[in-house]
């Protein structure tokens, strides 16, 4: 199990808002916020960077039962293989401690999270296991949707040779052998990391996706982590 601080947690890697143990989050304008991880055409929408800088906001606490209770229906919908028990590996405390985690907004912030960018998981998604590793799958579902994206390309790219991903992979290239959709989607995922491994870019297993934070963990992470804090 991680021992450093969850809660107050500030990535180093272009996160949007600042939180320290027991404060309130300060919002901070896209404007104020250098992202040298989005190139000229690989962009976020400034419409969805718009609504992107307000998922931050405190939520009423109608909002927050009204996001817990849609994550969990939609959790319930997984039929593929068993996550299995969660186990922190020692490569996983190298990736959270970069990771901004914020657990008594995560799941408002999730559902906000997918609204800005108008996305819903695709039917196939509940053909996956509905966790690898730490790694929450209806995630990694919108992050191949939006592989153009740098900072999702990047993530796929440095965590490729996590045992996690690899099983995601031969996960999602037996599902795709019947669907179409997702082969494409695979197929110009893979594209996208040769692009990257022919430019040398090297690993980095602490990378975390600067706009997701831990939108990107599965919710049974977010309450280990929590558990341990308490």
């Amino acid at each position: 199990m991680p021992s450093h601080s969850q809660h107050g947690m500030t990535s180093t890697s272009g996160n949007v808002t600042t939180r320290s143990h027991g404060e309130r989050e300060k919002t901070v304008t896209s404007n104020q916020v250098n992202r040298p991880f989005e190139r000229p055409g690989h962009r976020v929408a400034p419409e969805t960077r718009a609504r992107l800088d307000h998922i931050n906001r405190h939520p009423s606490e109608l909002e927050r039962v009204h996001s817990r209770d849609l994550s969990r229906q939609q959790i319930a919908r997984f039929h593929g293989r068993v996550a299995g028990p969660l186990r922190f590996q020692s490569r996983d405390t190298v990736f959270l401690t970069h990771v901004r985690i914020v657990p008594t907004t995560y799941y408002y912030r999730r559902t906000a999270f997918y609204d800005a960018y108008g996305w819903q998981p695709p039917v196939y998604v509940y053909g996956f296991a509905p966790r690898y590793g730490v790694w929450d799958a209806t995630f990694l579902a919108f992050a191949l949707d939006h592989i153009a994206e740098d900072q999702y390309a990047l993530m796929f790219y440095h965590h490729r040779n996590d045992a996690e991903f690899q099983q995601w992979m031969q996960d999602s290239d037996r599902l795709a052998a019947e669907n179409d959709d997702l082969r494409a989607k695979v197929e110009n995922m893979k594209l996208q990391m040769a692009k990257l491994d022919e430019q040398g870019v090297e690993a980095d297993p602490s990378y975390v996706p600067p706009d997701a934070q831990d939108v990107a963990l599965s919710p049974e992470v977010i309450t280990a982590l929590t558990a341990s804090k308490n």
